[in-house]
């Protein structure tokens, strides 16, 4: 078994399964965590699910907290990367309560089975610039946040401290985009790197 464990939402998107392939590549035991849909959301990571580099998939929804609990007791995580989300901005206005039960709320059932589960677990959250909204660029940690879409708004209310989830007890990482905090440090794969160049 593997020294280190980690869960995976949104593990068929594209971050998703970059992170895997990484994540695998420095000897984690992966699990995702996938929603049941009629389509098959294995395209992505298909080549990963070989017998030597089996991805374990666990069925779950960021708005059951049942099937969350179910998930993480499945697979014990040390690590959670988040990284489900109605992630369509447009779809946002037409959709905003499906986005905030989501991106906000789907967050905080997520920390509260996962302290559940685990109370010394490591989560990364992925965010978003969509945050900033209307202020300006050039951004940094100090810009002030000014969300202009549903999206923006349910990625900061996720951002924000949660007051049931203490500092000690998770470590709750944040990041403006995951796919190119991964790409700054060097950490995605040729793979990765050829199709990001080729989508600019």
């Amino acid at each position: 078994m593997a020294d280190k464990r980690a869960l995976i939402t949104g593990i068929t998107g594209q971050d998703g399964s970059y992170l895997a392939e990484h994540l695998l590549n420095l000897g984690y035991e992966v699990w995702g965590l996938v929603r049941r849909t009629s389509l098959d959301p294995m395209m992505r990571i298909d080549a990963l699910m070989h017998p030597r580099r089996r991805i374990h998939i666990v069925y779950g929804n960021l708005r059951d907290s049942a099937s969350l609990r179910s998930a993480l007791e499945q697979s014990q995580p040390h690590e959670i990367y988040n990284l489900a989300a109605q992630s369509d901005v447009g779809i946002s206005f037409k959709c905003p309560d499906e986005t905030m039960e989501v991106n906000y709320l789907g967050v905080g059932r997520l920390l509260h089975e996962a302290m559940h589960v685990n109370p010394q677990v490591r989560i990364y959250h992925a965010s978003t610039s969509e945050m900033f909204g209307k202020t300006p660029p050039p951004q940094n940690e100090h810009s002030p946040f000014a969300p202009v879409s549903p999206y923006g708004e349910a990625k900061l209310l996720a951002y924000e401290p949660n007051p049931t989830v203490t500092s000690t007890a998770c470590s709750y990482a944040r990041a403006s985009s995951s796919t190119m905090n991964l790409l700054a440090a060097g950490s995605i794969s040729s793979r990765a790197r050829s199709a990001s160049r080729s989508r600019s």
